[in-house]
């Protein structure tokens, strides 16, 4: 499941693009992101993923608010000092990738409170020195605000907003706002709203729901067969396949 960043949120997130291509949308400004891209996502920006491609793989960090102000020595002083309307998205070698990618996977695996944080720590400081010598920066496109607002509303909210209501709610008719968003963002409104249904609900079964008529109502499906659908188009399994293999890992 994907992880998003809301207004308000006091955590520190980065991600660390290790295959494919994706679009993040941090506070109205598209980044695309490919291999060895980094980015920040600081306290109160509000982000989410737009669009991923299936072979997309990425190791997200995220430091809790406590956390970053105790580590002022490895670094996080001059990260938090960047201007909050900053995108920081820079690509790294891909030396310096591979490098990382073992410390994020280990960091992952472990389960000590002391030694996620002292790990946490030492990420931070790690994955901050990367992107200072980095020497290119991500391109960064603004988008429409009411585009914007559009995305946020359907990425924070389960009601299922048609297209008239979310055009109203933005200022824009429907057939404007639907333009629009498939223009400046690459993805229709109705393929993103399913987009972040299937987020949550993935987020769902992995915290152990098992319910799937459930899950999915609760996710902001309109129908079961509607969930079906988006489900098996996107994983290429059903959604009880998936849940048994969950079962079995477990």
């Amino acid at each position: 499941p994907a992880d998003h960043a809301h207004a308000g949120d006091d955590a520190v997130r980065a991600h660390l693009a290790r295959n494919g291509r994706a679009t993040l949308l941090i506070d109205g400004q598209r980044v695309d992101l490919e291999s060895h891209a980094l980015v920040w996502v600081l306290p109160a920006q509000d982000a989410g993923w737009i669009a991923r491609s299936p072979d997309f793989q990425v190791s997200t960090v995220v430091w809790p608010r406590a956390l970053i102000d105790a580590a002022v020595a490895a670094g996080a002083d001059a990260l938090l000092a960047q201007p909050s309307a900053s995108v920081l998205a820079r690509m790294l070698s891909g030396e310096t990738t591979r490098a990382l990618a073992p410390l994020l996977g280990d960091l992952a695996l472990q389960d000590d409170g002391q030694v996620v944080a002292d790990g946490l720590r030492y990420a931070l400081s790690r994955l901050w020195h990367a992107w200072r010598q980095a020497p290119v920066d991500l391109p960064v496109r603004a988008v429409h605000p009411a585009v914007a607002n559009a995305a946020r509303l359907l990425r924070h909210s389960v009601d299922a907003l048609d297209a008239s209501a979310l055009g109203a709610s933005v200022g824009l008719s429907a057939d404007h706002l639907g333009r629009s968003f498939s223009e400046q963002l690459g993805v229709s409104l109705v393929d993103y709203r399913n987009g972040q249904c299937l987020d949550r609900l993935l987020a769902s079964l992995h915290a152990g729901e098992r319910n799937l008529e459930l899950a999915a109502r609760a996710a902001g499906f309109g129908s079961y067969a509607q969930f079906h659908r988006v489900f098996r188009r996107a994983l290429g399994t059903s959604p009880r396949a998936f849940v048994a293999r969950l079962a079995d890992r477990s």
